[in-house]
């Protein structure tokens, strides 16, 4: 039988709508009284609408000089302000690092330094030097760390929305109990209602679908003046991930292909809303199945 529920937004009230197509076989979603929903849907129509009007004005193109680091120099790039990404940038200075640039460190002229998403488009002029998600350098391990956690959050958040097929609202946790986890809470679900073979399909199928195709991480910046006229309360970040759109408080990695094993190892029952959660390992740094198989044991047991 088709499920078809729509669940109470999570957390601030601007967390997105989940709706999905698919019913995963072992599923045991039960029936919920249906609550009122948050005015503002953060979903890919949002998305597309703000981006049509903020990066796709074709009709007054500016242009911005950006500087990028390659080895000890810089070499000067002219790009399409609110258009071009670091991405395109970093496919004209090394292609051949360009799978394992994870983030972007824009230099502005008023020395404030910000990292961006290789997808977020550029706005000022700036020097940008790539971050590789191997970085060994202490200035970034941290904004890389957090940025892969982040994009892990968003992509179960995906995950969840093609893979069960019922309309949920859920928000991404952007703080969990042990350093190498990732987790999402779902609003109005109980632990009874996804068995642990559940888990375990979800984790394939974001495998088989997810990361196997490398899919970007869309990011759209939104002014606080834009952010007024569609219901939200200030300037806001969105991320786009397939049709999967959520709110996020940072930058992301580049796409899906640098997130290697992952795993939802665990569930909880946080007041009326169910919080999953989860385990990875980024592509670049392979691990053995025995290796796999204890790091996923050890974070289920802090679930």
């Amino acid at each position: 039988m088709m499920l078809k529920k729509i669940f109470q937004t999570c957390g601030s009230g601007n967390g997105p709508i989940i709706t999905t197509k698919r019913l995963l076989a072992s599923s045991r979603v039960k029936e919920v009284v249906e609550p009122n929903i948050s005015p503002v849907a953060v979903d890919s129509q949002l998305f597309n609408d703000i981006k049509s009007r903020v990066y796709n004005n074709r009709e007054n193109i500016e242009k911005i000089v950006v500087r990028v680091k390659q080895g000890d120099s810089y070499k000067s790039y002219l790009l399409n302000k609110n258009d071009s990404t670091p991405s395109i940038c970093a496919k004209h200075a090394s292609v051949q690092k360009l799978a394992n640039f994870a983030l972007a460190e824009m230099s502005y002229e008023s020395g404030t330094v910000e990292y961006h998403s290789m997808n977020a488009p550029v706005s000022h002029k700036c020097d940008i030097s790539f971050i590789d998600i191997n970085t060994t350098n202490p200035q970034w391990t941290t904004i890389i760390n957090q940025a892969y956690w982040l994009s892990c959050s968003v992509l179960l958040g995906a995950v969840l929305k093609q893979g069960v097929q019922v309309n949920v609202a859920s928000s991404i946790v952007t703080k969990t109990p042990r350093e190498l986890t990732f987790a999402v809470d779902i609003n109005g679900l109980k632990e009874s209602d996804l068995t642990t073979q559940d888990l375990l399909d979800l984790s394939r199928f974001a495998s088989r679908e997810f990361i196997s195709a490398a899919k970007p991480f869309e990011i759209l910046n939104v002014s606080d003046e834009l952010a007024k006229e569609y219901g939200l309360n200030n300037s806001v970040s969105l991320c786009k991930l397939d049709d999967f759109v959520t709110i996020v408080p940072g930058p992301t990695i580049a796409h899906t292909g640098q997130i290697g094993r992952f795993s939802i190892v665990g569930k909880k029952q946080i007041k009326n809303s169910l919080r999953l959660s989860g385990v990875s390992v980024p592509s670049s740094q392979p691990v053995s199945s025995q290796n796999w198989d204890l790091i996923r044991t050890e974070a289920g047991k802090a679930t």
